[in-house]
């Protein structure tokens, strides 16, 4: 695999590539890792089981459904595995991650003697497949044939044990199986079907009785036709030209379902010659098309259910104004905005934060929304609490919103759920909290109005269509539940102030990109593995796409070159396997 992979995507798929990386928790494309961080240990797998194969395969837009999955075994992935086409799998664990990559080469199905492919799947410790990727032409749809025959043989090896043995010998060797080379041979000698179908064929063929001769096509039109008259028409009947008519299908097709229109796809090269005015007229007639049907809307709920743990979640809020950031918008000059919230809004990378607040945050999260949903099943009746995904108002596409749960009951009706772990208060308890002067909640246990939490809550009741928010703030020591009203009021201004904010201002942005930072031609354009700007191999020479000398990834862990020229490793195509540079082969022959 080339280690410059990513810098060859175009700039959509090497955005949806990083943002990949960043939902994985991995700092680099995994196609550049060293050899020697790959281990072959089945025995430290996560326990990946048939569920998480299935929910990962259907939950992923690609050919995989609930219909072809019932017959996994006719599929092309699981082909693969049967015929041993996929390769040794790999795995390892990035640094502070709880996540594991693995990976094999998946030889072509007819092309055998072509370079294989290379998927990678990206797989939480409790087995949950997060992400997948691999460098076929489908690949970045992230579930084509070659992932889904990885993830087989990974739950095969889970089913069978292979994870749990306490001896690594065997389970490395089961590892191993698989087809090295195809020998040619003539068609009479190569066995297209398996030994117990070959025989079944055989027993049937002596067993056979002999057939029947058939009746005359007089009587076959009399019974076919009684049969016609019958109230409950057999099926068979649908086979003959006589009375194939009666089964012609009325029914409408089951609809494709689909997810809206994600807004960066508006981009158009053409509109940044178009001056201020024409380029008015243009967002004129783009936004009418910004609107989303409720079948899109549902199904962009299920898919990112996981939120930013999701792909699908992050493609759908560029170019969006969201709960998150609706306070900002409110509170910035409408004549001459932050060029900061434009960024945040239309940037379709956007790097994941990683302060302490934050990490508090996420990792106590699912924790207080167990303690929230104890207290209030105390105080209603017949309540579920269920999690939820990104929302868009159907009216005004350009607007979402993504609570962390949504509440309904059979006494009071539905609320979103909005859950805070404030980092600063994290051992506080609820005195404590109330009599905080610069935090969200009053000493009478509201919501303060001029919070941006205010704000944020309020976008989220009128995507969702609700009138009431249970807002949630949890610490170690105490769980406060503000019931926060629907402010219709607030809510008509603040919507029409985001509207002229998007329309103004993010719906040209989406159209020209002219403000966006080109991040992924910058980072193209400054390949580097090391922390010497962009200095490789043992000559200290940066490296140049225009000089024509190709290079070799040392796969060394500790290497300090990573990368090295064919001509100063004086070799003329790089090898297959494992190759090490001068220096880390000494290292390896004094160990």
């Amino acid at each position: 695999m080339s280690f410059d992979y990513k810098e060859t995507l175009d700039r959509d798929a090497y955005a949806r590539y990083l943002q990949k990386l960043q939902v994985v928790e991995i700092k680099d494309c995994p196609y550049k890792f060293p050899a020697d961080l790959w281990v072959n240990n089945p025995t430290k797998w996560p326990e990946v089981t048939w569920p998480d194969v299935y929910n990962y395969l259907t939950d992923t837009p690609g050919v995989y459904t609930r219909e072809t999955m019932k017959n996994y075994k006719s599929l092309e992935a699981h082909n693969f595995l049967l015929s041993g086409w996929v390769q040794t799998v790999y795995h390892m664990q990035p640094e502070k991650s709880t996540n594991f990559v693995l990976k094999a080469d998946v030889k072509p199905s007819w092309r055998v003697t072509e370079e294989p492919h290379h998927p990678w799947v990206a797989v939480t410790s409790e087995g949950r497949v997060i992400a997948a990727h691999c460098d076929c032409m489908a690949g970045l749809g992230e579930s084509c044939s070659h992932v889904g025959a990885l993830l087989f043989k990974i739950e095969a090896a889970v089913r069978n044990g292979y994870t749990r043995l306490a001896c690594t010998e065997k389970p490395c060797e089961w590892n191993k199986c698989f087809v090295k080379s195809v020998t040619p041979a003539p068609v009479t000698s190569i066995q297209f079907y398996r030994d117990k179908a070959k025989k079944r064929l055989r027993e049937s063929i002596r067993t056979r009785k002999p057939p029947l001769p058939p009746p005359p096509a007089s009587e076959q039109l009399a019974f076919i036709q009684s049969l016609a008259s019958c109230l409950y028409k057999p099926i068979g009947l649908s086979t003959f030209k006589e009375t194939a008519h009666l089964f012609a299908c009325k029914d409408t097709p089951m609809p494709v379902r689909r997810l809206p229109m994600p807004l960066i796809s508006l981009y158009d090269p053409s509109c940044i010659k178009l001056t201020k005015e024409q380029l008015v007229e243009k967002c004129k007639q783009i936004l009418p098309t910004v609107s989303v049907s409720a079948s899109e809307n549902e199904y962009l709920m299920e898919c990112t259910i996981n939120q930013s743990n999701s792909l699908v979640w992050h493609e759908q809020r560029t170019g969006r104004i969201t709960a998150s950031v609706a306070y900002s918008v409110l509170h910035t000059n409408m004549d001459c905005p932050a060029m900061s919230i434009i960024k945040k809004i239309c940037n379709p990378v956007q790097q994941e934060l990683k302060s302490k607040p934050v990490q508090w945050g996420h990792l106590h999260e699912a924790t207080a929304l167990k303690h929230y949903t104890a207290a209030i099943s105390t105080q209603h009746q017949d309540v579920k609490i269920t999690r939820t995904g990104l929302g868009l108002c159907m009216e005004k596409g350009f607007i979402g919103a993504s609570p962390d749960a949504l509440f309904s009951c059979s006494c009071c009706g539905n609320a979103v759920v909005e859950i805070k772990c404030p980092y600063t208060l994290k051992d506080a308890n609820v005195d404590e909290i109330l009599s905080a002067t610069n935090y969200c909640l009053a000493s009478n246990v509201e919501l303060k109005k001029d919070h941006n939490y205010y704000a944020q809550v309020q976008l989220q009741m009128y995507v969702f269509k609700n009138t009431l928010c249970h807002f949630v703030v949890w610490t170690n020591k105490a769980c406060i539940i503000s019931v926060v009203n629907k402010d219709q009021i607030f809510i008509d201004n603040m919507v029409k102030k985001l509207e002229v904010f998007w329309i103004d201002h993010c719906l040209p942005e989406l159209l020209t990109q002219r403000q966006r930072k080109d991040e992924t031609i910058a980072q193209a354009a400054s390949v580097s593995t090391s922390e010497d700007n962009g200095i490789f191999c043992n000559c200290q020479k940066t490296w140049n796409t225009d000089d024509g000398d190709d290079m070799i990834g040392c796969d060394g862990a500790d290497c300090k070159f990573k990368w090295v020229h064919l001509t100063c490793a004086k070799i003329k195509r790089p090898p297959k396997g494992t190759w090490y540079c001068k220096d880390c082969k000494r290292r390896k022959c004094k160990k």
